[in-house]
């Protein structure tokens, strides 16, 4: 008669904690909702098997972290390494990642080559432009939306792959949702 109710079960993830698991294609990855008022961006980190870490998020698809890592502005080995892990168990996992980046020279060239990724046409300039303002406006935006936040995104980032690689390695078990 116009009064029943109905209940709908929604499964969803809680915005801006990252959960580890194994995907059923066998990959180990960290998923991340990155939310704020109006926006809500889902973020993946994955292992591929050969030990690369992978970054995707909004239109940018499996980004090498070291990569990203350039983009952001993190331009020497040693402080990517800091950012990932000094952790002696992940040394073979963390070259391996520093590896992926020894193509790009500069930032600039790691903002580039994200931009032929994403199939941006146009020139570099634009590309390199475009780039910037997908990784301030949409990588992890809960941190920050500017110019400024790009620190704190690399260190999140690394600190969720250094998760994830431990994870591989069974020191730290997969999340429960």
């Amino acid at each position: 008669n116009g009064t029943e109710r109905v209940i709908i079960a929604i499964e969803d993830l809680v915005p801006n904690l990252p959960l580890l698991e194994t995907k059923s294609t066998g990959f180990e990855v960290a998923r991340l909702f990155s939310e704020i008022p109006g926006l809500r961006i889902p973020h993946m980190l994955e292992r591929t098997r050969e030990g690369l870490v992978r970054c995707s998020f909004t239109r940018v698809s499996k980004v090498p972290i070291s990569v990203l890592f350039m983009a952001l502005g993190v331009t020497s080995d040693k402080q990517m390494m800091e950012f990932l892990s000094t952790d002696q168990r992940l040394l073979e996992d963390v070259l391996v990642n520093l590896e992926a980046v020894k193509e790009v020279a500069s930032p600039e060239d790691a903002l580039d080559k994200i931009g032929r990724e994403m199939r941006l046409g146009q020139g570099k300039e634009y590309r390199v432009q475009r780039v910037q303002n997908v990784i301030d406006q949409f990588l992890l935006p809960h941190l920050g939306t500017t110019f400024d936040s790009r620190g704190e995104k690399a260190r999140f980032i690394g600190k969720l792959a250094e998760r994830l690689l431990f994870y591989h390695q069974g020191v730290v078990p997969a999340d429960d949702k």
